[in-house]
């Protein structure tokens, strides 16, 4: 094999082409490269394609990061970062959540990665986050981003979790193609079922059978749904997640009210098209999202922190319930969720990050995100008490963390 060659200028090292035909060296170099650019390189030849096929298969097949804006003085440089996180994954993501702050969610920066074109740079189109995400995410990507008041997230080193209440802030959570894994979007216009909701009865024992005969064609047909995330505003009629939970044959529920909501989901599209609403802007009207998981694998385990829990033995007593539960759970390929009420948090203990420090003192390898909303959604599971009655979805002055073992 040649040496490589000393190139005449700037002392630079110019590689022997033949080089790039060694798999061994090729695959080498693209264990360095972000997904984006190898999807690019793939197309240059059999060999590059199949390496680096191999690469995208070795690496973990979720990734995320926490942003927070330096004393809530720069949130273009937050945005920025995101933006730069996206675009570097690792994997060819099929989903990504976005949690914001509120006083993110509305601003809107011009992309530094449009600072190549031709065009000058005060001629750049200002968006927003989310309308930024949905122009770049490659198209059969999901992405679903919601503001609330807070949010919580871990930073992609798991060095820092944090409640964050009153900055700019982001959490990214990304998942790749996972064999044996499906995330399935559930976007639905509550109006086109109110009718049928107002005319179900939970305490009844022939309800689910009711519901199955009933006919609810705009629902996916995903018998093995194991865990549920749902995301809906404040006006949202809360027969919605037991007739949910009765569906698709009692899953995990779980999540919270958020103010702002925006996905790429076909159904989504659909559904504010059918409200005449706004893709961006979703106001007063009543609205519901929801993300099901499904695979062979997926083990689900929730806890709540009730209204009267106050101290931070109080939380720490709860996270070792939920130590319990998972211990026959592999914690390997682990992601947790937190949905709290805006009343808890500071206000609650007097101090910051309570709950979450004692999530990451059992769980200290698995990243946690989530929001502080008007309100939660969720349940103890699994559940103790064998009743074929749905439970009580929504809460209030409460907290739900939720383990989701995807393998």
């Amino acid at each position: 094999m040649a040496e490589p060659q000393r190139s005449d200028q700037g002392g630079g090292v110019r590689v022997d082409a033949a080089v790039l035909g060694f798999p061994n060296i090729v695959k080498h170099i693209f264990e360095f490269l972000p997904a984006k650019t190898l999807c690019s390189a793939a197309r240059v030849s059999k060999l590059w394609k199949h390496q680096i096929e191999i690469v995208l298969r070795q690496r973990r097949q979720y990734y995320w990061e926490l942003f927070e804006s330096e004393g809530g003085k720069n949130h273009v440089a937050v945005l920025s970062s995101v933006e730069q996180f996206i675009l570097d994954l690792p994997v060819c993501p099929s989903l990504i959540l976005v949690l914001s702050t509120d006083k993110l969610w509305k601003k809107k920066y011009s992309s530094s990665s449009d600072s190549g074109h031709a065009h000058s740079s005060h001629h750049k189109k200002k968006q927003t986050l989310a309308e930024r995400l949905a122009a770049i995410v490659p198209p059969r990507c999901k992405i679903i981003c919601s503001s609330t008041y807070g949010i919580i997230g871990t930073s992609s080193n798991l060095a820092r979790t944090k409640e964050i209440e009153h900055s700019e802030a982001v959490a990214v959570l990304c998942f790749g193609l996972h064999p044996g894994l499906e995330f399935v979007p559930i976007d639905l216009n509550p109006v086109l079922f109110r009718d049928k909701l107002e005319s179900l009865d939970f305490n009844r024992s022939d309800t689910e059978q009711a519901i199955q005969r009933e006919d609810f064609g705009f629902l996916p047909p995903c018998p093995d749904i194991k865990a549920m995330l749902m995301c809906c505003n404040e006006i949202c009629d809360p027969k919605i997640g037991q007739m949910l939970y009765t569906y698709f044959k009692k899953p995990l529920i779980v999540g919270g009210f958020v103010n702002h909501l925006c996905t790429n989901s076909y159904s989504y599209r659909e559904c504010l098209s059918d409200m005449n609403i706004d893709y961006h802007e979703l106001g007063d009207n009543e609205y519901l999202s929801c993300l099901g998981v499904t695979g062979d694998k997926v083990q689900a385990a929730s806890v709540i922190f009730p209204p009267y829990l106050t101290t931070p033995e109080d939380a720490d007593t709860v996270v070792q319930t939920l130590k319990e539960k998972a211990k026959d759970m592999p914690l390997d390929h682990t992601v947790a969720f937190m949905f709290a009420c805006v009343a808890r948090g500071m206000q609650c203990y007097g101090s910051y990050n309570v709950e979450s420090s004692a999530f990451r003192k059992y769980f200290p390898k698995v990243p946690i995100f989530g929001f502080f909303g008007n309100g939660e959604i969720g349940f103890e599971y699994p559940r103790e008490e064998k009743s074929e009655k749905p439970p009580d979805l929504f809460h209030s002055y409460t907290t739900f963390i939720v383990l989701l073992s995807l393998s």
